[in-house]
């Protein structure tokens, strides 16, 4: 699916916290409980923070695999992405 962005939103098993994505395309296949994020993808989960150009989330694991710009983009690629080339995780220090 396209977006801008297009979004997900999923409650884990044992959690009070949804985990949510999003990106301006999504490829979702159910049969192996996989999305794949594609394009300014973004996803949270609790206290975590992802974002990089495509990043591949595990629907029953809840797993995260995240990649940023690829080696062989072209030049003009290269700037074109400079502000998204790179993966970025946020990782929120819990309140007590």
């Amino acid at each position: 699916m396209d977006g801008t962005p297009a979004k997900y939103r999923q409650l884990p098993d044992n959690s009070n916290v949804y985990d949510e994505a999003e990106a301006l395309r999504m490829e979702y296949y159910a049969l192996k409980n996989y999305v794949i994020l594609i394009d300014q993808a973004l996803v949270t989960q609790e206290e975590l923070r992802f974002s990089g150009d495509r990043i591949e989330y595990d629907t029953v694991l809840n797993k995260v695999k995240a990649e940023g710009q690829s080696s062989t983009s072209t030049k003009k690629e290269k700037h074109e992405k400079t502000k998204n080339g790179r993966v970025k995780i946020i990782i929120k220090k819990k309140e007590q």
